[in-house]
């Protein structure tokens, strides 16, 4: 090459970055220390380019500046320095100057290498907390229970998981319906979990909340397989068992689960209660054992980059669910006279199968988000109860109700986001569901006079909806509404009854709003939603539970509707208060009344409102301690009059939920989880539960595939359940002990082959005094 040659490509070379370097706009940015606002070195600062998806990386200098060369836009930044903590976030990139602030590192692993940074593990926009599972210990061998309970607004009290006062919780797996056993699942399956604890109109009206899990992808190309299996131990033997197999080929991956679960169990209950003329004390051992198998196939397809199709099927059975109920009862007239002893066997067979099966298709690029899926789901149930109850040795009720419901759902749901620019977006969507339900009693000696009868229903929901988000300075907005057409038409012994054609809207709101160092955050949200009767609760009959409670149905439950208001402020991720207001008018619960000697269960609409605050608290001490508090702090009020009972009550309550832990090191960890509800009010019924903690000890071992936990459950033995009820002068008392208190002993194995899938190369910038750009 002459002289010539190499002069014209150095002058076409200065001259394309010259030109490349007009097109650029000089931004001064700086990193500084929340603690001390002193100037952090080194810091290395990545700029992803969203439209020719490029990254480009910067250092500061010594005095924690640089000069960043880039063309005007808006950017995702992340910033990592030693012993700081990781930050991202979305900036617009015009040449005015940018600050930067940084909190010091708080996970640092003194026997290895010091850990520079570390994943966000709680974020929330637009009404949605997230929470990122990753390697943190509170995650080591835990399961969804364990996890979910240290999202802020949600309290876990013996597996009951409530969101800021409600509990009627839609669970979706990657954003769609399933029967996979949501409590079984393991925090290694997860790779997130996002709470809506007040959610927009993109989401069905008949849920107050709703979680969706998004499951951890196999990105290893080649097989991998999970093993996992726990025995339980808390006066009798229970075990879990699953079986997790992956492959990934590149284009088409494919994941797939079995388990199988059964659990023996047993609880004691004794208290009294009183009728209109007679005293009952009793007796009551429950037994129950139950086989559960469960079994989930996921096959995906990439199209190419913008699209991906799939399929996925879940199928579950409980081949068997028996339950013993064994009841010693002494009843005594009003003058205390010894009236009769009665020894009540109630014998369960319940058998349940669940199938869903799904198709999807994503197309996503720079602007157009499309997710479309179609889902059949088919449920069977059937029990079989039998009653034999004995008043001195003469036969008082012999009963057999033999109850088979079969239901079909057929599914069709799209959503479409388009976004103008990365501060407008919107959002459409629809949904049509078909619901056809069978329902039929066969009865053997019952002393009513409806007893065999078929009740079957057919209900259709159509819906539509449009949220419109958009943000302005330091403000994002959400505004939502949802519109959906219900038609219900109900056939009692193949005798056309009741059709109901309604339309209703259901608005959503959201506004938030973060400082400009990011450390604050505030939203406000409102929905309005609705509750339609399930068609097991308006059947037009009644039946025996056991030898004197009784279900009745009601035929005349009204819909629901519920106007839920919330605050969310978030300091950080340490601190979180989030205020809550819930109004139900025409709540719909089984309440219990006392009537003729007999108790009554009996579903019943009447005015119910809650409000109050969760305090979350979430920090770490001496670097080896991670303590994650919520605290629950209401108000609820129950009003109503229900079979000419009258009943105003109001409630003060409150709970936690903690949960702290110890890492030694990468392989060792403890973990306790202790909580706590007070005083609980429905209708004329109260319930308090004891004070519960749990132990939990990790090891993990073999390059940490093998994985090995055990949980002591409810150390000291302090947790029941009591139920009081006075209703005019008529009252009841029940303790349960829960028999929780037990062992639990886990291991599990990962397999992996195959290696790592080639990902994108980053190009860095090394030259920390910034002079030189390189593409």
């Amino acid at each position: 090459m002459n002289i010539k040659k190499i002069t014209l490509t150095l002058f076409f070379m200065n001259f394309v970055s010259s030109l490349a370097m007009a097109q650029s706009i000089k931004t001064d940015i700086k990193v500084l220390s929340v603690d001390d606002l002193k100037p952090i070195a080194e810091a290395k600062l990545c700029f992803i380019d969203t439209v020719v998806v490029d990254t480009i990386c910067y250092y500061s200098n010594e005095d924690g500046a640089l000069s960043a060369e880039l063309p005007k836009g808006i950017y995702n930044v992340s910033i990592t320095a030693s012993d700081f903590e990781y930050y991202e976030d979305k900036i617009m990139i015009d040449g005015s100057p940018k600050t930067f602030y940084l909190w010091g590192n708080k996970i640092l692993n003194l026997d290895e290498a010091v850990v520079t940074a570390r994943r966000k593990n709680l974020s929330r926009s637009f009404g949605t907390t997230t929470l990122t599972v990753n390697n943190s210990s509170i995650f080591q061998n835990a399961q969804f229970n364990d996890i979910i309970g240290i999202i802020p607004g949600v309290m876990v009290n013996n597996a009951q998981v409530s969101i800021l006062g409600k509990t009627r919780i839609l669970y979706l797996i990657n954003g769609r319906e399933t029967s996979i056993n949501i409590s079984q699942l393991q925090a290694d399956q997860i790779d997130k979990i996002e709470v809506m604890s007040n959610p927009s109109a993109k989401y069905q009206a008949n849920y107050d909340a709703v979680i969706n899990i998004i499951l951890l992808k196999n990105e290893n190309k080649g097989y991998s397989a999970s093993i996992y299996t726990s025995l339980i131990n808390n006066g009798e033997y229970s075990h879990y068992n699953y079986v997790e197999l992956g492959a990934n080929f590149g284009k088409l991956t494919f994941e797939g689960n079995f388990s199988y679960y059964f659990d023996n169990g047993k609880v004691n209950d004794n208290g009294w209660q009183m009728f209109e003329n007679t005293f009952e004390s009793f007796q009551q051992y429950y037994n129950r054992t139950a086989q559960e198998l469960e079994t989930s196939a996921t096959l995906t397809y990439e199209m190419n980059k913008f699209n991906q199709i799939g399929a996925s099927i879940n199928f579950s059975n409980q081949p068997k669910n028996s339950s013993t109920i064994k009841t010693e009862s002494s009843f005594y007239d009003l003058d205390n006279k010894l009236d009769s002893l009665i020894t009540s066997f109630n014998n369960q067979n319940v058998k349940n199968s669940a199938l869903i099966t799904s198709v999807f298709h994503v197309l996503k690029n720079k602007k157009n988000t499309l997710s479309s899926y179609f889902s059949f789901i088919d449920v069977k149930n059937l029990l079989n109860n039998k009653i034999d109850s004995y008043n001195e040795q003469f036969n008082s009720l012999n009963q057999n109700v033999l109850s088979n419901e079969k239901n079909k759902t057929y599914i069709i749901n799209s959503d479409y986001e388009y976004k103008f620019n990365d501060i407008h977006k919107i959002e459409i969507g629809g949904r049509f569901t078909c619901f056809e339900g069978k329902y039929s009693l066969l009865n053997t000696n019952f002393q009513n006079i409806i007893s065999d009868v078929q009740f079957n229903f057919k209900e259709d929901i159509t819906a539509l909806y449009a949220i419109y988000f958009f943000e302005k300075s330091n403000f994002n907005f959400s505004l939502g509404a949802r519109y959906e057409y219900f038609f219900r038409n109900v056939a009692f012994n193949k005798i056309s009854g009741k059709q109901v054609r309604e339309g209703d809207f259901f608005p959503s709101l959201s506004i938030g709003y973060k400082t400009n160092n990011k450390l604050h955050f505030i939203d406000l949200t409102y929905t309005k939603k609705i509750h339609r009767p399930v068609f097991s609760k308006i059947t037009p009959f009644e039946y025996n539970y056991n030898y004197n409670t009784i279900f009745r149905g009601n035929p005349n439950l009204k819909n629901e509707i519920v106007h839920s208001f919330q605050v969310s402020y978030k300091f950080k991720d340490l601190i979180s208060i989030m205020p809550y207001l819930n109004y139900f008018d025409n709540y719909t619960s089984d309440v219990k009344i006392v009537e003729n000697n007999e108790t009554i269960w009996y579903p019943s609409n009447y005015k119910a409102s809650n409000y109050g605050a969760y305090i979350y608290n979430n920090f770490t001490l001496f670097k080896k301690f991670s303590f994650y508090n919520q605290l629950q702090i209401g108000m609820e009020t129950n009003r109503g009059n229900i079979e000419n009972h009258a009943f105003n009550k109001s409630n003060f309550r409150y709970g936690f939920y903690l949960a702290q832990t110890f890492k030694l090191n990468t392989k060792f960890s403890v973990t306790a989880y202790e909580s706590y509800t007070s005083k609980e009010i429905f209708d004329f019924t109260e319930q308090k539960q004891g004070f519960r903690t749990d132990i939990s000890i990790n090891y993990n071992l073999y390059k940490n595939n093998l994985k090995t936990r055990i949980r002591f459950n409810d150390i000291f033995n302090t947790f029941y359940s009591i139920f009081e009820m006075d209703i005019d002068g008529l009252k009841s008392y029940r303790y349960s002990n829960l028999s929780v208190r037990g062992l639990t002993i886990s291991l599990q194995y990962n397999f992996q082959w195959g290696k790592k899938s080639n990902a994108n190369a980053v190009k860095i910038i090394d030259n920390i005094n910034e002079q030189n750009r390189v593409r």
